[in-house]
């Protein structure tokens, strides 16, 4: 019942493989979708922090959280990208709201923040999509002369695309509202179709914890 544990290693290793390959890079030579400018990825993300949001409840509301990387436009401006290793086009309202919080913290920063204030013109994602795997080079077997031997080298083939995700600060301000509201409200009934719900329905059941 228990619902998958996200972010394996292996996206891990992706995920550093791909800014490493990109930082430095304009995007017209990679990714020609892309506004004009340069990626500034690092391997290490810098924090970025929002000020406190009054959303108009009882609650207040910051934004903290680690920027896959940045591309500094050629206006000056930035575009804030987040890298994925998967086929997205279903989830991309999701990801936008990930990409909106970066995008709200990098232009209204607090004194906390690791990255200075910044116009944010552009956000989107870049997906890498696995499509292929093959070896570039044959292993060699253990020996008496070559006792550990020598793995072969392999390698993933796929696609690699951008996806925009238009810009609306007001509407990821309302949603931020609408959140704040459940967090205060009343704990509302599970979902029978929610998986989460289910893992602690079932839990609750084995007499391990309570819904509520």
């Amino acid at each position: 019942y228990r619902p998958r544990a996200p972010f394996p290693s292996i996206f891990n290793k992706i995920d550093l493989g791909m800014k490493e390959f990109f930082k430095g890079k304009r995007t017209e030579s990679v990714l020609p979708d892309m506004p004009l400018g340069e990626f500034l990825c690092e391997e290490d993300d810098a924090w970025v922090e929002s000020e406190i949001f009054d959303v108009g409840k009882d609650s207040l509301v910051y934004i903290r959280g680690k920027i896959d990387c940045l591309v500094l436009n050629d206006d000056q401006t930035y575009s804030i990208i987040d890298f994925k290793t998967s086929e997205i086009s279903r989830y991309l309202s999701m990801y936008s709201r990930q990409l909106h919080a970066y995008g709200m913290a990098l232009e209204f920063p607090s004194k906390k923040s690791e990255i200075v204030q910044g116009v944010v013109k552009h956000m989107g994602l870049v997906c890498y999509e696995p499509q292929g795997f093959g070896f570039s080079k044959s292993g060699v077997k253990k020996s008496p002369e070559n006792k550990k031997g020598t793995p072969a080298s392999a390698s993933l083939t796929g696609i690699c695309q951008y996806h925009e995700v238009e810009k609306n600060f007001p509407a990821f301000f309302l949603y931020l509202t609408e959140v704040v509201e459940v967090l205060e409200g009343e704990i509302p009934n599970p979902d029978p179709d929610c998986s989460h719900c289910n893992y602690l329905r079932q839990a609750e059941m084995d007499g391990y914890s309570k819904l509520s």
